[in-house]
């Protein structure tokens, strides 16, 4: 569907299948490359960009979003990746440091690099992390995000939206 201002518009849905008569069903990673190759052949160029959570940030995915000619934004979660792990490493360093940006009372701090690698895919990564900060009943919160995206040049204000 549609993400952003409304109206959010579903473009479609995938049931997932059974597999081999088990009960079971077959992942949603299989089912959601096969719901975009589907809407791809059936309405040609309908999205730029995939949003999608921290599950599909693997090379099948990746290498399905662009063979059909779009981008992705994927959330970073795991610490054990290795991707994380480089990223971290590097931010630590302060690499990547962008100047900071303020959306009402929060202040946006952010770290963005590119050309990170996964395994299977020959497509480059960038890697970008936020951290919130505000004060809230007197007390300072915060809050760390992390975005995977094969979008090259997009702002990282954009991206953080």
């Amino acid at each position: 569907m549609t993400v952003g201002k409304p109206p959010h518009v579903i473009f479609g849905q995938e049931m997932l299948k059974p597999v081999d008569g088990s009960g079971k069903d077959e992942g949603e990673l299989t089912g959601a490359k096969r719901l975009i190759r589907r809407l791809k052949k059936r309405h040609g160029h309908f999205a730029d960009v995939i949003v999608a959570d921290a599950l599909y940030l693997n090379a099948p995915f990746i290498n399905a979003l662009k063979e059909c000619g779009m981008e992705t934004v994927i959330r970073l979660k795991d610490e054990r990746r290795l991707l994380f792990q480089d990223a971290e490493s590097m931010f630590q360093r302060d690499e990547g440091r962008k100047k900071s940006f303020n959306i009402g009372k929060k202040r946006v701090e952010v770290w963005d690099l590119s050309g990170f690698e996964i395994a299977g895919s020959p497509h480059k990564l960038r890697v970008v992390r936020y951290r919130e900060k505000w004060e809230e009943k007197g007390k300072e919160s915060e809050c760390w995000m992390w975005l995977v995206t094969t979008l090259e040049h997009a702002d990282y204000r954009i991206l953080w939206r």
